[in-house]
């Protein structure tokens, strides 16, 4: 397995091979169901992927500052942005 000693090549090369591992998986799905498979799903799970991580850790934090009414309310808006901006 390739390790790389760079922190952001090592990042980088983690969410690669993410994308290549899930795409493997619902390749079949996707022939099935499309007929085709997507050429530029690489480029678009490099944005993809790091922006649902930092989603996933933001809801969590969201659930831990819901007592605090102003905070939550700033992280439910940042949430909401990310999400929207993702989608489009």
């Amino acid at each position: 397995m390739y390790k790389p000693e760079n922190k952001l090549l090592a990042y980088g090369w983690e969410v690669f091979s993410t994308t290549i591992s899930a795409q493997i998986l619902t390749a079949p799905i996707i022939i099935l169901y499309f007929g085709q498979l997507p050429t530029l799903f690489i480029l678009g799970n490099l944005i993809a992927v790091p922006i649902t991580s930092i989603l996933l850790m933001m809801l969590i934090f969201l659930c831990l500052i819901s007592p605090i009414n102003k905070l939550s309310m700033l992280t439910g808006k940042i949430i909401e942005w990310l999400s929207h901006w993702l989608m489009d």
